[in-house]
């Protein structure tokens, strides 16, 4: 049998069988066109959605529970501030279970490419997780589309995997990394950053690496983690080879003009370590700071 059903912002087709009336099991195929700007507002969604999304999906199985899967295509996507994406991906969803998957996902966008898999276990204690590579994001453009007053004017490639019990997130364990690349200039409210960022998470308890973390010509690297999504403690060293570089790049994203920033010009360079301690909430810092061969004003070799 067929059925169709247009409705305001949708067209489907509904196609197979149903047998066994006192115990109805389901053997159906479902295809369908849904203008997602039109269904949102009938659906009277907050955040209103834009764009095309065709569906292809079977339903088998007992109709009060019936095993879902399918093949899910967005085009020109509109979502808040992000537009012309693309999203593609295979899901299920186990009614009996309540336990939803994504396969193959692939999501492109003028930031950049996002592909995935994964699964959410929505009740039980199930085992819930994600496995995701994201390549050349635009940090800068991503951040902008938000309209965040502070940018980041870098790329960024990144690779996670976690896994999670249920819903229970916080109490992640995993592995996620992230490289940054400059891809522009320090101009107003823009700076560039690079370096590598490493984190691994036990259960909620977050390890964080940084190594060569650069922003502004200022330099991180060393370790800090955090327990029971709360506590701080770890060793960080920082430098600049050159002062006069860091103060510039803040007059640049301060929209300072030249050696307006400091009351006298400063060069040299500069080297130390801080000790991160306190709570998420309140963290706190100890740094011991040398300067190698500074200059302020017209005083030189301090």
């Amino acid at each position: 049998e067929r059925l169709e059903v247009v409705a305001e912002g949708a067209q489907v087709a509904l196609t197979g069988s149903i047998s066994q009336f006192d115990d109805p099991q389901g053997d159906l195929t479902i295809r369908g066109a849904i203008d997602a700007a039109r269904a949102s507002v009938i659906a009277n969604l907050r955040d209103p959605v834009g764009g095309a999304v065709g569906i292809d999906a079977t339903v088998k199985g007992p109709l009060a529970s019936p095993a879902i899967s399918g093949h899910i295509n967005g085009t020109d996507i509109t979502f808040r501030h992000l537009s012309d994406l693309n999203v593609a991906t295979t899901v299920t969803y186990d009614m009996t279970r309540k336990y939803a998957t994504f396969s193959t996902l692939e999501l492109s966008a003028p930031f950049g490419q996002v592909n995935g898999d994964g699964a959410l276990a929505l009740g039980g204690t199930e085992t819930s997780w994600v496995a995701a590579t994201a390549s050349a994001i635009d940090a800068g453009g991503l951040m902008r589309a938000f309209a965040l007053p502070y940018v980041i004017a870098s790329r960024v490639d990144a690779q996670v995997q976690f896994e999670w019990p249920g819903l229970e997130y916080l109490k992640a364990s995993g592995d996620a990394a992230a490289r940054l690349t400059p891809n522009g200039r320090p101009a107003r409210s823009t700076i560039p950053a690079s370096g590598l960022i490493k984190v691994t998470a036990r259960a909620g308890d977050i390890d964080a690496v940084l190594t060569a973390l650069n922003a502004g010509g200022a330099e991180v690297t060393g370790r800090v983690r955090m327990d029971d999504q709360r506590d701080l403690n770890g060793n960080v060293r920082i430098g600049a080879a050159d002062i006069a570089q860091v103060v510039s790049t803040a007059e640049a994203v301060l929209a300072r003009r030249p050696g307006t920033l400091l009351p006298t010009p400063v060069a040299g360079g500069l080297a130390g370590t801080a000790r991160i301690g306190g709570t998420l909430t309140a963290p706190t810092a100890a740094t011991d700071l040398h300067a190698r061969s500074l200059m302020l004003g017209t005083a030189s070799e301090l």
